[in-house]
């Protein structure tokens, strides 16, 4: 009779786990929709240009940390994914970047691609939640990194920031 009280407690327990972990993600991917909005919310509420964004869960809560450039300063904000509110923002110093001077809408040969263009350029080959897109450099080349999340796996792409152009495509294993 132990053995069966016991063994009914230890399933019930792994549903229970399995149901909220199943919710916590359930959770996330809802939450990973809403990245247009945070994209805007940067843009018109802080005129800033995204430089890097990443999908976290903190507590079991979804957000969305953010680093963006708005004239010479660079700035890190946390979103709320669920409600779309600020939790924290604060100027990065030189040592939260590098020592990188913070990244700019151009490059000295003019405009580059805004964070939206280049997501919706890699969603129009690959569909799914994006959990990180950031602008970097390579080898001189403006970049956009972006990680995809999709029916079949994660898929990181980099995107010339200039013409648009996708450089390279991964899968992860």
């Amino acid at each position: 009779m132990k053995k069966k009280t016991i063994m009914i407690a230890s399933l019930l327990a792994a549903g229970a786990i399995g149901t909220a972990g199943y919710t916590a993600s359930a959770k996330f991917e809802q939450a990973a929709a809403g990245q247009k909005d945070i994209i805007r919310i940067i843009e018109e509420k802080y005129d800033g240009h995204i430089k890097e964004m990443e999908l976290e869960q903190d507590g079991g809560q979804p957000k969305y940390e953010v680093a963006y450039t708005k004239g010479n300063a660079e700035y890190e904000v946390e979103i709320d994914a669920n409600d779309g509110r600020v939790i924290q923002k604060a100027e990065r110093d030189d040592d939260d970047r590098d020592g990188r001077a913070p990244a700019k809408n151009t490059d000295k040969n003019g405009e580059i691609l805004s964070l939206q263009q280049a997501v919706d350029i890699a969603k129009q080959h690959y569909a799914g939640k994006v959990a990180e897109a950031e602008l970097d450099e390579n080898d001189g080349r403006r970049i956009y990194e972006i990680e995809i999340e999709t029916n079949r796996g994660e898929v990181e792409l980099e995107i010339d920031a200039k013409t648009g152009k996708i450089l390279d495509v991964e899968w992860d294993d």
